[in-house]
């Protein structure tokens, strides 16, 4: 059976969610001013309805620390730019070329912002049997490639905090798509 999915907009008023008969639960992006903040994964009766009181509690179980953080943050004046750190996002991966394309088409989606020029992409492959990791990185110049031969993720990390320009650093993962309010 599926789970219903959809974004929820915190700051707009909860809607009242009706499962269809295939729908088992529901699964929600929890976003705040489109920023994800949290994610609700719920279980349910096909079919059931979800008020939005119901909704409003569910909600406030599963991101209610987050949500007082953001209004913390809002009352101070906000958090403003980056300023000048710069970050660095590694992905080490060994021999899984479509995730990584998927990944990095997902990165190359994500909105423009003034922060956006302060990150680099930087691929790891870890000690891959061919070079087709090589490749799909050598057709996007916005990414930087480096090769570590001793397999295992421990020593793909290492390189690529060896080799990273930025004075942060998020690991990804080769499978992962980020959401397009990640950065």
């Amino acid at each position: 059976m599926a789970y219903l999915s959809a974004d929820l907009e915190l700051l707009e008023p909860l809607p009242t969610l009706q499962l269809a008969a295939e729908h088992t639960g529901i699964g929600l992006v929890l976003r705040r001013r489109d920023v994800p903040i949290g994610f609700l994964l719920q279980p349910m009766p096909a079919g059931s309805t979800l008020s939005a009181a119901e909704l409003d509690r569910l909600v406030a179980s599963a991101c209610a620390e987050k949500l007082v953080a953001e209004a913390l943050v809002d009352s101070f004046g906000g958090r403003g730019p980056l300023s000048e750190r710069t970050l660095t996002v590694a992905i080490c991966t060994k021999d899984r070329v479509e995730g990584l394309a998927r990944c990095l088409d997902a990165l190359q989606r994500l909105p423009a912002t003034d922060d956006q020029a302060r990150f680099e992409v930087l691929v790891v492959d870890n000690a891959s049997v061919d070079d087709a990791t090589r490749n799909l990185v050598a057709a996007r110049p916005d990414v930087r490639y480096v090769r570590e031969d001793k397999p295992g993720l421990d020593f793909a990390r290492n390189r690529a905090i060896a080799e990273a320009t930025g004075a942060l650093i998020a690991f990804l993962d080769d499978d992962v798509e980020v959401d397009r309010g990640w950065l």
